[in-house]
């Protein structure tokens, strides 16, 4: 006899069930920037709203599920829209609460079920075996009255987190290009006697070294010991900032280019790759040994007589500076682009003394402290907010709000 899928809204008996008797968990389709049309359709991808587009995948209500990236990130759109590929969605609930569905899709940490390897993925059916309790029509509207109770307040401080945030990024980019114009040092040039004079040159008249690196087919898995070698990934170079555990293992078979290996000193910016990581650039402070730089990045060195690395990673990460690397970046789409060895040794800088140049990285990292404490605290508060949601999405549906 087939199982019963949904409970009568006239008896309050609760139902254990599995995911898949009751909902219907659609992929979600392909949709480039390129092809979108004005509209007002919301565009989701995993992390939520990405874009408008002037039609709609779904067809009312929907709840979109962050399928790769933002794995099982849940996100709930009040009529139609167009879940990319990137996400499952749901736009038919049968007698279901909408409302009661989103949260218990994120009461369920789906995020826990990645199974993927590179890229961070859920599989569909092991959100469809998930098995949990349906209780009636009305007592589905009860749970989401409370939670829509409990739950706003903890949202507005998620907000303000996600504000404050936004205040801090502006922060840290406009000490940057201050740092890069003078304005950060004006009043030690003026009471020191530091020579205002800065000169104007390109980026080549200061670095030297400049090479790329080695991409030969890696192990899945990273190198997680200093005595193996590994490869590292575009993604080790964020802004500001080198992460050594992002690398892949080199085979034992594939002997190592030890001349490629990364050392403490070294300046890398990400030289290929879409928009938003070309040009990516950071100074290596310190580094595990046999780490290998890769293809799509090179490598260089300050000319210390003339200019020191800490400064040099200042000036190409620059809110104007990054404008004009932009600029110079070559392809034929936005999913992959270029910065060529010519056209980047071409970039203008202008450049002070020395002694500036060592008093502005003094003052940036001082700021960038305060930045930093600030952010953590930040995260901590998040971090209290999510495991509070967490607790009130767990007792609502094990019955236990009151």
């Amino acid at each position: 006899m087939k199982k019963e899928l949904y409970v009568s809204a006239n008896h309050s008996d609760i139902k254990f069930l599995k995911i898949r008797d009751f909902l219907n968990i659609k992929y979600g389709k392909g949709l480039k920037e390129s092809d979108r049309k004005p509209g007002n359709i919301p565009v989701y991808g995993s992390n939520g709203i990405v874009g408008e587009h002037s039609q709609a995948l779904s067809t009312g209500k929907t709840i979109i599920i962050g399928r790769k990236g933002s794995v099982g990130e849940v996100h709930i759109s009040n009529g139609p829209c167009w879940p990319i590929d990137t996400t499952y969605f749901v736009d038919e609930f049968k007698g279901l609460d909408p409302l009661y569905v989103y949260h218990l899709l994120r009461s369920l940490k789906l995020g826990t079920l990645d199974t993927s390897t590179a890229i961070p993925g859920v599989n569909r059916n092991h959100i469809y075996d998930k098995e949990v309790s349906l209780p009636s029509f009305e007592q589905q509207k009860m749970i989401v009255k409370k939670l829509n109770e409990l739950l706003p307040s903890i949202r507005s401080a998620q907000e303000k987190i996600v504000r404050a945030r936004a205040i801090l990024r502006r922060f840290r980019q406009a000490v940057l290009d201050a740092a890069c114009c003078g304005e950060l040092t004006t009043d030690c040039r003026n009471r020191s006697g530091i020579s205002d004079q800065w000169s104007e040159l390109e980026l080549g008249d200061v670095i030297t070294d400049l090479g790329q690196g080695w991409s030969p087919k890696c192990e899945v898995q990273p190198s997680s010991s200093p005595d193996m070698w590994g490869v590292i990934k575009t993604t080790a170079i964020q802004p500001m900032n080198f992460s050594e555990i992002e690398n892949k293992k080199l085979p034992a078979a594939l002997k190592p280019r030890q001349s490629l290996e990364l050392h403490a000193g070294d300046l890398l910016i990400t030289r290929a790759g879409p928009r938003d990581r070309a040009g990516v650039c950071c100074l290596v402070r310190s580094v595990r040994p046999k780490l290998i730089l890769c293809d799509k990045a090179y490598r260089f060195h300050a000319i210390e007589e003339r200019a020191i690395p800490d400064f040099i990673e200042i000036i190409l990460n620059a809110p104007k500076m990054l404008i004009e690397l932009d600029k110079i970046k070559t392809g034929i789409s936005d999913s992959g682009l270029n910065l060529t060895q010519t056209k980047f040794l071409s970039l203008p800088i202008t450049l002070p003394t020395i002694p500036e140049q060592k008093e502005i990285v003094k003052r940036i990292r001082s700021y960038f402290e305060i930045a930093d404490r600030v952010e953590q605290s930040l995260a901590k508060i998040g971090g209290y907010c999510e495991t509070t949601t967490r607790a009130v999405l767990t007792q609502a549906f094990a019955g236990q709000l009151s």
